[in-house]
């Protein structure tokens, strides 16, 4: 790798995958602080666990909607004009949710609300700028923007804990939602992406002849797959893991903060995988990250309350969630075109957000039936077994290649 390029592309263009990450931790306020706001939510209003958790998946069902046309509208209109279009009205819909009345109807609604703008502020959308304007170092990049997601994981859940102790939970989802939405509408308005550069209309009119063929290529299919069994399985134990602590005995400030050491070590492990991804083969790294779930699950299922245990399989679950993100982003940033890239990793991202929503709804279900987290933890570890023989799976570069181009070769 040529040093004096990695630091040229950094010197002008830093601000980016930074104000991408604020952007992203953003997007995630509500599934990663809702563990938190569980025992509250539905102490108040006699709901279930399944009912609570029942809002992700309305929440996806719109997104399979919301995000892909978000995608679109960004190859369109570049991203900075669509996330500056969605900050506000993402942060007041959640604040909305502080106003529930106790039908759970009323909550299913505000929570689709809620995701209806979601897109406009989701994940491809922040980094597709990202992709475009690094190469030499873009797995670095993509690490530090989709650190947005291990930072939310380390920040929301210790200040709804805060907020909620202080204020009491419905003044709290307007106050997390204020701390984000202040902040982030100054930094995207002045450093996000200020070049707005756009796509060419004939150029976009060539990728989207070809779109089709990417979103049933096998790599789309088996990232898909792997990226969908691995989100089902870290949604449903991050967002019960609160409960899960405070089920063994610990309080919900030390669940809380054992739930901010997943997030810090997602940070550490994003960086860490970003940064092996421009030097290593993926192959064998993807393989090794997917995997790491198996000893955090079987530390996890046998501590017993135990702090130091649990705070190691909070850890080790932390490194694997973020590296598992990069590798799923660099994977797609490598085979499929920039020009379109917020399209096509829109809808991948669209059935990730799916099979996450089914995480927690899963999870719920089995401990309403068994009154135990147990069962949900025995499936882990098949499932991210499968998951790391999907991402073995994905074609080499160089077979992408061909398949692209012999789509290209299609086009009239």
């Amino acid at each position: 790798m040529n040093s004096p390029t990695v630091r040229q592309e950094w010197s002008s263009k830093w601000p980016l995958p930074f104000v991408a990450m604020f952007g992203i931790a953003g997007v995630t306020m509500f599934p990663t602080s809702s563990g938190v706001f569980m025992q509250a939510v539905t102490g108040t209003f006699g709901w279930s666990r399944s009912q609570f958790a029942a809002a992700f998946l309305i929440q996806v069902l719109a997104g399979l909607v919301a995000i892909p046309f978000a995608g679109q509208l960004a190859d369109r209109v570049g991203a900075r004009k669509v996330v500056l279009w969605g900050i506000v009205p993402f942060a007041a819909s959640l604040a909305l949710l502080g106003l529930a009345t106790g039908s759970i109807w009323q909550w299913w609604a505000l929570c689709l609300l809620n995701a209806l703008f979601v897109g406009f502020v989701s994940p491809p959308i922040w980094i597709k700028p990202v992709v475009a304007q690094f190469d030499v170092s873009r797995g670095l990049a993509l690490s530090v923007a989709l650190g947005g997601v291990g930072l939310s994981t380390m920040v929301w859940p210790l200040l709804a804990a805060l907020y909620i102790g202080e204020f009491g939970w419905r003044s709290a989802y307007f106050l997390i939602a204020a701390t984000w939405a202040v902040p982030m509408a100054i930094l995207a308005y002045f450093l996000f992406d200020r070049s707005n550069r756009r796509v060419e209309p004939l150029q976009i009119k060539a990728e989207r002849a070809v779109l089709r063929p990417y979103l049933v290529s096998p790599t789309f299919l088996y990232l898909c797959g792997a990226g969908g069994l691995y989100s089902c399985m870290s949604y449903g134990l991050f967002i019960q893991l609160v409960p899960i602590m405070q089920g063994n005995g610990l309080s919900l400030a030390m669940a809380a903060t054992i739930v901010g050491i997943f997030g810090s070590s997602s940070i550490v492990g994003r960086l860490l995988i970003g940064y092996l991804l421009d030097r290593l083969p993926t192959r064998m790294l993807s393989v090794a990250v997917f995997l790491l779930p198996v000893p955090a699950t079987l530390l996890l299922w046998q501590s017993s309350g135990s702090v130091p245990m649990a705070i190691v399989a909070a850890a080790v679950f932390g490194l694997a969630g973020g590296g598992e993100t990069d590798i799923l982003a660099y994977l797609a940033a490598k085979r499929f075109p920039k020009a379109t890239f917020a399209s096509i990793y829109g809808v991948a991202t669209a059935v990730f957000a799916l099979a996450a929503s089914l995480g927690p709804l899963l999870a719920a279900a089995l401990f309403d039936a068994w009154q135990s987290y147990v069962p949900f933890l025995l499936m882990i570890i098949p499932m991210v077994c499968v998951g790391a023989l999907l991402i073995w799976l994905v074609p080499s570069h160089s077979v992408a290649d061909r398949a692209g181009a012999s789509a290209r070769a299609e086009v009239p």
